[in-house]
């Protein structure tokens, strides 16, 4: 061999990029060098209510303990669907132990058609529809196989060519000419313009499976639990830009808008896509995610999950075409539900029903005890940012650096709680939606507090992680006051010609945040400038729930000469947080203790002395903001929300800061948080553009 060669080969060598891809469902990982790793175990989500990126980082650290290679050029992890909406957030935990990788996150099925695909021996050609059936048992007593259908076609931009699914297809048998048929019957719906199309059948079966030859079938093999792992080497290898034959990309998600189509110029293509014929033959098939789900969505659906209640909203077309914004109830024609959940044994109350049962069941003390509340107060934290709460009946406590929650019936998760709450929601939207549009609910927007950039990131990702246990996908954060002032906006300013400064104080039950935006309309859409945003954590109205808690406790005290049992905490609090609103309109309230024979009464006047030290420490505050108001101009608006901000001294506090600006106090605000939610998704979806800062009317 020549010195040249040797060289060259030397060169081919040192190219090659070491690539590792793991299986997460499976247990399973295999690099570029052939090395296994077998029985490493697996994911699947919320194990055991176990959070996800918990589960993830776990897996990621004892894995990288087996590997002998401790370096890779590239690392394909295979997640289940579900867990893709936590791509960046696994991504990045990724990063932490490999950090010199480049890192893919991919679904569970594409893999596993890649692996299969490679052991054909030609790519589909264009114009062919490719049927690959996976015969679910080996048992001869049973029987049924689900076939993915794919067709080959190009990318509108690049000239890469993908095997797009275009449909997922069921049946109880294993014969093939069933499955025949029912294609067959769809085949105006595949191919508009040619229904003769050529279709390939393949048979994927497990092992020990015997297989009978059938005559439409000109491919089959068994399949391994090694196989997705495989496929995804094959697509690290090609993102590597390594050479592998008769490799062709696989579209990650179904989607049923692609047709069968001819081998196309780039340029017809272009074209074709531009059509709005219904039986265009031609799509583009490679448009950006956020593309595809916005042509999907038809309704949009938004939920306010505070500290203390909760709220939501639709946007949807109803049966007659019209478009309409309503809120959902969430038990009889209640608006809002309080933010607590019941784990009991066997059962898991949330919202109103929680609160029903919460006294009301012959296991009131079980149930009080194992009563999770005040729950985003816990969402992206670390133990050292939890604030104390002599009240708070549980113990939270830190384990392997993740927040639990500790009850009598076990360790939970915020986000788990968080998403018994969520997952009722949506099952309330769900009623609604189905009765209108026959559709349910698969997306939402969530509001948020206004946070720190490190502590936004923490909560939306814990927030990502309570969704899909209610299998929501989040499209879209927003925080509550600026919600609401869309929704404000919309109600009170539509078609209105004006130019003002606003700012919303929203006093809520775990902060007070403050938003400042500049606002021009011109009668037919209006622009939102924003001029500054504000939080604070311990301005809020369960700190003054606490405060009234305790004074009542003193005075139980001083009444008997010694402490009294008034009952389990969290009935103390939620009476407190009663008698606050009560006194906003009344001069006194009273709490009833020991089987509601003995009682206590507050007047405001001892209410306020409890949250006097607040108020004058937020009062330097609000005046720096007002400061920072008046610097932008002189014809400002002030909105006030939460109940906290109808307190008496409270709402005077703010009016003598204010004094030059208009206080706006008749706005039933409720359900504004969630519906100016649900206004801002439908109008970021209509404008293509995640950076909305102009509304249309």
């Amino acid at each position: 061999m020549s010195s040249s060669s040797v060289h060259q080969n030397n060169e081919i060598k040192s190219q090659t990029k070491k690539i590792l891809a793991i299986d997460t469902l499976r247990g399973y990982a295999i690099d570029s060098e052939n090395r296994e790793y077998k029985n490493v175990s697996k994911i699947d989500g919320f194990s055991n209510g176990e959070n996800i990126l918990e589960n993830h980082d776990r897996y990621l650290k004892y894995i990288n303990g087996s590997l002998e290679e401790k370096k890779y050029d590239c690392i394909v992890i295979c997640c289940s669907d579900s867990n893709l909406a936590l791509e960046k957030e696994i991504k990045n935990l990724c990063l932490k132990i490999f950090p010199t990788s480049k890192i893919y996150i991919i679904g569970s099925r594409a893999p596993l058609f890649t692996h299969w695909f490679s052991k054909l021996n030609n790519k589909p050609n264009f114009g062919e529809l490719i049927a690959v059936s996976r015969i679910k048992y080996s048992d001869p007593n049973k029987s049924g196989m689900v076939c993915g259908l794919f067709t080959r076609s190009k990318s509108d931009e690049k000239e890469d060519e993908i095997l797009v699914q275009i449909d997922g297809i069921n049946i109880p048998t294993n014969d093939f000419k069933d499955l025949e048929g029912l294609i067959k019957n769809k085949m105006p719906v595949y191919s508009p313009t040619n229904p003769n199309i050529n279709i390939i059948y393949v048979a994927v079966y497990p092992e020990g499976y015997q297989f009978k030859n059938q005559e439409l079938v000109s491919n089959n093999f068994s399949h391994k639990d090694t196989d997705r792992a495989k496929g995804a080497l094959l697509f690290g290898k090609n993102k590597m830009n390594e050479n592998v034959q008769n490799y062709i990309e696989i579209k990650e998600h179904q989607d049923a808008n692609v047709k069968v189509m001819k081998a196309a110029k780039k340029s017809q293509l272009s074209s074709s896509v531009k059509s709005s014929t219904k039986l265009v033959n031609i799509q583009s098939v490679n448009n950006e995610f956020q593309q595809q789900h916005r042509e999907q969505l038809k309704h949009f659906f938004a939920i306010d999950i505070g500290t203390t209640s909760c709220r939501a909203a639709l946007i949807y077309i109803d049966k007659n075409g019209k478009e309409k914004c309503e809120k959902v109830n969430l038990k009889g024609e209640n608006e809002k539900m309080p933010s607590i959940v019941i784990f009991c044994e066997n059962q898991t109350y949330k919202g109103c029903e929680a609160e029903e049962n919460y006294a009301n069941s012959s296991d009131a003390k079980i149930n009080s005890e194992n009563t999770v509340y005040d729950i985003t107060r816990f969402l992206g934290k670390n133990i050292n940012e939890i604030s104390k709460n002599q009240f708070r009946h549980f113990e939270v406590e830190e384990n392997r650096d993740f927040i639990k929650i500790k009850i009598p019936n076990g360790l939970i998760l915020p986000e788990v709680a968080c998403g018994e709450l969520l997952k009722y929601i949506a099952q309330e939207a769900d009623a609604k939606l189905k009765a209108e549009t026959k559709r349910i609910v698969t997306h939402v927007t969530l509001t948020t507090p206004i946070l720190n950039n490190e502590m936004k990131i923490k909560y939306e990702t814990a927030l990502k992680c309570a969704a899909q246990l209610a299998s929501l996908k989040v499209i879209e954060f927003i925080d509550a006051p600026t919600a609401v002032l869309i929704d404000y906006i919309f109600t009170y300013k539509k078609l209105t010609i004006a130019k003002f400064n606003i700012c919303v104080i929203d006093i809520g039950g775990g902060t007070t945040d403050i938003v400042a935006y500049n606002v021009e309309s011109n009668g037919q859409e209006f622009r939102l400038k924003p001029l500054f945003k504000y939080e604070n954590s311990k301005f809020n109205g369960r700190n003054f729930d606490v405060a009234l808690a305790e004074k009542i406790e003193s005075i139980i005290v001083e009444k008997h000469g010694h402490a009294v049992n008034v009952g389990d905490n969290f009935s103390l609090l939620s009476r407190a947080e009663k008698m606050k609103i009560e006194l906003s309109n009344e001069t006194s309230a009273k709490y009833l203790y020991i089987q509601k024979e003995q009682s206590v009464s507050v007047s405001r006047e001892d209410f306020e002395n409890c949250i006097q030290p607040f108020i004058e420490s937020f009062k330097k505050e609000l005046t720096n903001i007002n400061q920072k108001l008046e610097e932008k101009g002189q014809n400002n608006e002030i909105l006030l929300l939460g109940n906290t901000s109808k307190i008496p001294i409270v709402r005077q506090t703010i009016k003598d800061i204010f004094s030059n600006s208009d206080i706006i106090e008749a706005f039933h605000y409720g359900i504004s948080f969630a519906k100016g939610a649900a206004i801002h998704t439908a109008k970021i979806q209509q404008s293509n553009d995640n950076q909305i800062s102009v509304y249309k009317y």
